[in-house]
Parts: C-alpha cells; structure tokens; sequence
C-alpha cells in the first residue's frame, strides 16, 4: 500500500500554500464616506443623512454604536467576464448592502481563514467594464465582554475583568479592495483540502488512504504555478479533473451515507442587545440567498421562527 512520505507532504503544503495565494487579484480600492449613530436605520433613512469622506486608519466607536460607510465600485475593463468580489476590513462585523439590496455580512473576526472574508461576497460572476455598484456598509462598534471559559465568566471579582479597547477608538478601517475571485484555484484548493484531510482520518494501510495519497501527488505534478494566469488556471482545471475519481468514491454498500445540511443558528439575545440579533437575520439570510441562487443543490436550515419575524419586520 502507498502511504505519503514526508517529502510529498512537504510538497503538497506548498503547492496548497500557493494555491491559496492565488485566490484573489485586487483591481482598486473601495473609497468610503462615513456616518455615525447608535439609532437602528434602514438604508432608505441612511441615505438622507450626512456623510463625511473618510480614508483607510479612520478610528471611530463607542459602546453600542455603528457606523455606516458608503462607498462605489465601477469595474474596470480587465473585470470583464470575471468573477468579481470584494475583500472588505471595516474593522467590525458588519451588515453589507449592494445597490440598496441585503447582500450579506462581513464576518466576526473569528474565522479561520483569510479567504473565508472574500469568498462568497461576489458582486457578480461574469464582470461587466463600466458596471457601477453601490455599496453600503453598516460596522457595529462592540461593547465589553470578557472571554473567559466560553463566555461564560461565573463569579466576578470587582474590577477582575477591564475593556481593552479605549471608548470612542473601539474600531479602525482598513484598506478596502474589490478585485478578480479565481474559481478555479478555489475549487481545486476544496477538493485538495478535503481529500488531505480524509486521508488524516483514513487507516494508511487502506486502499482508499493509497488511492488518496497518490492523487494528492499527482495534483502537485499537474498544477504548474509558473505560468501566466490563463495557463496556470488551465493546470487548475486539469487537476480538478484528474481528481474527481477520488473525490467520487463511495463507501461500501455496508456502510452508511451521511447528509450535510447547511444549518445557522443565531443567539437571540447572548452577547449582544435584539436590535444587533435583528442584523444578524439579515446578513445571514441575504448570504445564504445568494448562495441557493448560485448552487440549486444546496440545502439550508434554519430553525428559529423568531429569526424569521425580526427579519420579516425590519428586512422584509
């Protein structure tokens, strides 16, 4: 049975290292104008309000306040047929707005990968020079609470636990891009990814860990990094292809077949006051829309019917 030596696990980190690096290719930077308030408003209200023009390592927040951005995004001619996203850092969870729509959110800072911001904040999949996108941001500022044990503190001793982050300077922005989302190298890094991590799972005297490993070795054998964008994207789709055998496997007809359901489950009210839950139905509804829009197969739970009255109220 073939089992990978370190130097072909050596390799693969690498080549799954460069891959991601591959991920996304800025186009230009998004300019914001910027309006504060501690009021819940829609973007109707918003847009008769008063915004100041402000520029990346703009410092704002208090306790419980957001702020909006407003900015734009005119696609330039090499965006044409391109799939195109955003790479956003507001600085703060954030409800995201596009062209007077619910888009989706920027995520809690939690995640665990850098490309989990860009990439299903796609303004659109085929680019089109001269397009104009209307952006609309609303940041929330955060208020204290101490992260011990799970968020769950028990006893506190006077003054025990003190707010890191100075009032009014709770948040700061970030340089903002949009730019060219590579599919290809995308879908290629979730097929090695997920057969790299069976294959940590798997007995490595097994056929299928055998099977795994030698595609894994294959797929840095066929991607070649060293070319210009058209053929190293060319070597992406090969790879994909030449994985989709093991990507196929099925178990034996004794073992059992396991669903994945794509499920969201909101805290109504943990860490944070109802009017940040009601935000939070629409950034986590308006994204999953857009990715039931793009994949016809996908499932989606979600099973507060709470959830489904604060967004029919304030995102219907």
């Amino acid at each position: 049975m073939k089992v990978m030596h370190s130097e072909w696990t050596d390799r693969l980190h690498h080549w799954i290292r460069t891959l991601k690096d591959d991920f996304y290719e800025p186009l230009g930077e998004i300019a914001w104008e910027a309006f504060r308030t501690k009021e819940h408003r829609t973007p109707e209200e918003v847009a008769q309000c008063a915004f100041t023009r402000v520029e990346p390592g703009f410092t704002w927040g208090e306790t419980w306040e957001y702020c909006w951005f407003r900015g734009t995004v005119t696609l330039p001619a090499e965006a044409a047929g391109k799939r195109i996203v955003m790479r956003l850092a507001p600085g703060g969870e954030s409800t995201l707005f596009v062209n007077g729509r619910s888009f989706g959110t920027y995520r809690a800072d939690w995640v665990s990968e850098a490309h989990h911001y860009m990439e299903d904040n796609v303004l659109t999949r085929s680019g089109q020079a001269g397009e104009q996108y209307g952006i609309l941001m609303e940041t929330y500022a955060g208020h204290y609470f101490p992260e011990i044990h799970s968020c769950a503190t028990g006893p506190v001793l006077p003054g025990a636990y003190q707010d890191p982050l100075q009032e009014g300077k709770r948040r700061t922005l970030g340089v903002c891009t949009y730019g060219i989302w590579n599919e290809d190298a995308y879908q290629l890094y979730m097929d090695v990814d997920t057969l790299y991590k069976l294959l940590e799972t798997l007995d490595e005297t097994s056929l299928r860990a055998s099977k795994i490993a030698e595609a894994l070795e294959q797929f840095t054998l066929t991607v070649d990094f060293e070319q210009d964008r058209e053929d190293r994207t060319a070597t992406y789709r090969e790879a994909i292809r030449k994985l989709r055998p093991v990507m196929e496997a099925v178990n034996g007809t004794t073992q059992p077949v396991f669903y994945a359901t794509g499920n969201a489950h909101l805290d109504l009210a943990w860490l944070w006051p109802m009017a940040e839950t009601h935000r939070k139905t629409a950034r986590t509804f308006a994204a999953q829309l857009r990715l039931l829009e793009e994949y016809p197969e996908y499932k989606y739970l979600q099973s507060q019917p709470a959830a489904y009255e604060m967004c029919r109220e304030h995102y219907p």
